[in-house]
C-alpha cells in the first residue's frame, strides 16, 4: 500500500512546506490537485519539487464554477480567476503526462484511449443542479469496459444516495458501513486508488466536509478492514482541508491515522 498526500495548493499558491513535510513524514507521493491553478507551470512546479524529493506523483482534475457551484469558496477562486471557465475539456486542463490522473465520472467519454485516466466515484453537476452520470451509469460502464476506479469514501456515499451534500448522508455508522460494504462488493476489483475522507454532517454543507481522518462519523476502521481483507494493494490518499497540511505536525499524524486504520 502506499499513501500519497493531497492537494499542495492553497489559493493557487504552491504548498511546497507540505510537500517537504510529506518526505519528512514518509509518505510515498503527492496527488497534485488542479483546482486553483492559472496554467500548467504551478502543477509541473509541484510535480517537479516532488520528483526532487523522491515523492511519486499523480494529478486530480478541478472544476469549474458550474461543476461544483454549491460551496462559497468556489465563487471566491471562480472570482480570482483560479477555476476553469466552464465548457473545459481536460485535454486544455490537465498537464501532458503519463502518469495517473483522477478524472470525475461525468467525464467518462473523455477516458477512452487513456488508461491512466481514474475515475472516482463522483460526478459533478449538471445545468440541472443533479449529477451529470448518474451512479447507476457509472457502474454499468466500469463494469462493461473494466475501467480504472478512485474510490473515494465521502463522495461515493453522495453518489450512490444521490444527494449533494454529507448533511444529507445517513447518521448511523451500520448504515454507513453497510452503503460502503456494498460500493466496495461492486468495484472494489476495480479500484486503484482509495480517496479516504472523513465527514461530520452536523458541521454543515461545507464545514462537515473532509474532517481530520477519524474525526467525523464515517466508519472508517471497519471499511479499511474490509479492504485489507479482501487483499486489495494500492493508493491510499487521507483527504482532508487543505488548513491540516499547513502544520507539520498534523501532516505526520494524517500518516500515522492511516497507517492504524490499515493496521
Amino acid at each position: 500500500m502506499l499513501i500519497f498526500i493531497p492537494y499542495c495548493t492553497l489559493l493557487g499558491i504552491p504548498l511546497f512546506t507540505t510537500i517537504s513535510g510529506a518526505k519528512e513524514a514518509r509518505f510515498h507521493g503527492v496527488e497534485i490537485h488542479l483546482v486553483s491553478f492559472r496554467s500548467y507551470g504551478a502543477a509541473l512546479l509541484c510535480r517537479n519539487r516532488a520528483g526532487l524529493l523522491g515523492l511519486a506523483t499523480h494529478f486530480h482534475q478541478g472544476w469549474s464554477l458550474r461543476e461544483n457551484p454549491t460551496h462559497w469558496y468556489n465563487h471566491v477562486l471562480n472570482a480570482l480567476g483560479y477555476l476553469p471557465r466552464n465548457g473545459y475539456a481536460l485535454a486544455d486542463h490537465i498537464p501532458p503526462t503519463g502518469g495517473p490522473v483522477v478524472v470525475y465520472a461525468d467525464r467518462l467519454s473523455e477516458t477512452r484511449g487513456r488508461p491512466n485516466y481514474w475515475l472516482q466515484t463522483c460526478s459533478q453537476f449538471g445545468r440541472d443542479g443533479r449529477y451529470a452520470l448518474p451512479y447507476v451509469r457509472f457502474l454499468e460502464a466500469v463494469r462493461r469496459h473494466r475501467l480504472p476506479v478512485v474510490f473515494d469514501t465521502q463522495h461515493y456515499l453522495e453518489y450512490a444516495l444521490n444527494v449533494r451534500g454529507v448533511e444529507d448522508l445517513p447518521q448511523d455508522r451500520r448504515e454507513l458501513f453497510d452503503l460502503l460494504a456494498e460500493g466496495w462488493r461492486e468495484l472494489g476489483s476495480f479500484v486503484k486508488e482509495i480517496q479516504l475522507c472523513d465527514s461530520d454532517p452536523r458541521l454543515g454543507h461545507t464545514g462537515g466536509r473532509n474532517v481530520f481522518i477519524g474525526e467525523g462519523i464515517l466508519p472508517l476502521r471497519d471499511f479499511c478492514r474490509l479492504v485489507k481483507e479482501s487483499g486489495w494493494d494500492g493508493v491510499v490518499v487521507p483527504e482532508v482541508k487543505p488548513s491540516h497540511l499547513l502544520r507539520p505536525r498534523r501532516i505526520g499524524e494524517l500518516r500515522a491515522r492511516v497507517i492504524e486504520l490499515f493496521s
